[in-house]
């Protein structure tokens, strides 16, 4: 999406990307349940979520780099081979399972404890 496009709704499910990027002001938002398979990397300047911003609801399973500048993610992000990045007011709401995470300026990271399935710290090093 690029910036400043209206908000888009799409049905939860299980979708392959080779790249995903959500432009500043944008929104995108799933009516169920949803993994995304990412085979690069992803930049979201705007919201990505679930209707209901349940983040276990929204999974996303990268193999790049996952870059969070200005926008909001609701979901569990799993990364193990790559980075995720978050920059400028980029906040992430769930859990990140990555190689190395990054946060910069006044970025934020808002850990999941509602919970939902698989919703544990499974380990941290």
């Amino acid at each position: 999406m690029k910036d400043n496009s209206p908000a888009v709704t799409i049905p939860g499910g299980v979708y392959y990307f080779t790249g995903m990027d959500v432009g500043k002001n944008c929104t995108v938002t799933f009516t169920g349940p949803t993994t995304i398979y990412l085979n690069g990397g992803g930049s979201f300047d705007g919201t990505i979520a679930h209707s209901s911003y349940k983040p276990y609801l929204l999974t996303i399973k990268a193999k790049g780099g996952i870059h969070i500048e200005d926008g909001a993610t609701y979901a569990y992000i799993y990364n193990p081979e790559g980075s995720v990045h978050h920059h400028k007011l980029g906040q992430s709401f769930g859990s990140v399972i990555t190689n190395l995470l990054c946060f910069r300026q006044t970025a934020q990271g808002h850990y999941d404890e509602a919970g939902g399935p698989g919703g544990n710290i499974v380990s941290v090093k």
